[in-house]
């Protein structure tokens, strides 16, 4: 019992200092100026498709992680390199139109649309406070990306005397494109904070990811994306 009573005086003792004397200076919420940080974001990914060439195969939307490294140089001023990767999403179509600047498509049946899109971006951060009392800043972003976009169409056609046969074609083309966007921060102490952040990426250069398939030439033309994601970050 009194081993017992002991080790309930110790955690006791060790729990009233991490709140009195820890805790406060973990909590204390002091602005760096100057140090790097790791963090990750979830994100919302939109990339819609011109007509006729994906938008009625492809989805518009998917979730992305984006991870990245950056230093803050100073109070107003830093760089990041980050890498994202968006998850694989399906479409299955099943209307007879015009698919990928082909009228009728692979003419299949049960067609399916897979697209993914994923890379490095290196960034300039820029740090704008707007509260110091909260820790808040504004920030902006503007860099460079160079993703791969990779997308598949199939389809299946009946065999004669019964099944099918599952047609592929399969697209990939990389590209370094602009990004620029926006966000907010908040720090919780000097080491931990959130953010969240509004980012668009020039995604219409992938305007001509092409593929030869039975002597006809398959076509994708993306548009702009826009990705909008929530995120926490730890300086060192």
């Amino acid at each position: 019992m009194g081993a017992f009573m002991y080790c309930r005086v110790k955690i006791r003792s060790v729990f009233l200092v991490f709140i009195f004397f820890v805790a406060p200076k973990i909590l204390a919420a002091t602005e760096r100026e100057c140090a790097p940080y790791i963090g990750g974001d979830v994100q919302i990914r939109k990339m819609p498709f011109k007509q006729g060439f994906g938008d009625d195969l492809f989805k518009k939307e998917s979730i992305q992680g984006n991870f990245y490294l950056g230093f803050k140089v100073n109070k107003y001023f830093g760089f990041e390199v980050g890498h994202q990767v968006a998850n694989k999403k399906d479409r299955d179509v099943f209307s007879a139109v015009t698919r990928l600047g082909q009228a009728g498509g692979l003419g299949a049946q049960n067609e399916t649309g897979t697209r993914q899109i994923k890379g490095w971006n290196l960034n300039v951060i820029g740090f704008l406070p707007i509260s110091n009392e909260c820790q808040m800043s504004m920030i902006g972003i503007a860099g460079l990306s160079s993703l791969e976009v990779r997308l598949k169409y199939a389809g299946s056609n009946p065999i004669a005397g019964g099944g099918a046969f599952r047609e592929q074609i399969k697209f990939k083309q990389r590209k370094s494109v602009l990004r620029l966007g926006g966000g907010v921060q908040k720090m919780f102490s000097d080491s931990f904070g959130i953010r969240t952040t509004v980012v668009w990426e020039n995604t219409s250069r992938f305007n001509n990811i092409t593929q030869n398939y039975t002597s006809r030439t398959y076509t994708a033309k993306l548009k702009d994306s826009w990705t909008y994601g929530i995120g926490a970050f730890v300086m060192f």
